[in-house]
């Protein structure tokens, strides 16, 4: 898996989500080089759902745009390699892409149905 600590998502869900229809709770552009992207994603087949922060490290061309009050994804798509592409599809608000050298898991809350 390319993503760090991504243990406790995959063993939640049974797998990495691609995080259609999740929410961003949160965005934020930290230190030089850095994204945090929360997110609330729920699995309707396994009536599963959860939170998660994430973390993207060594960021580069970062092209964003329509981040909103509201931000909805129809998927977050990364491509393994080095760098890593990663891809912000929209439903609704935020979306664009970027590249970064490393992205982890930094934390994950089960939500009860």
């Amino acid at each position: 898996m390319m993503v760090a600590n991504s243990e406790s998502v995959t063993s939640h869900f049974g797998y990495w989500p691609e995080f259609a229809d999740g929410t961003v709770l949160r965005f934020s552009l930290e230190a030089p080089g850095t994204i945090s992207l929360s997110l609330r994603y729920g699995d309707a087949m396994t009536a599963r759902s959860g939170e998660v922060d994430l973390r993207f490290e060594r960021v580069t061309s970062a092209e964003l745009s329509e981040l909103r009050e509201q931000n909805v994804l129809d998927a977050l798509v990364l491509t393994d390699g080095s760098p890593m592409m990663v891809r912000l599809e929209a439903a609704f608000g935020l979306h664009g892409s970027f590249k970064c050298e490393s992205a982890a898991v930094v934390d994950f809350r089960r939500i009860a149905p």
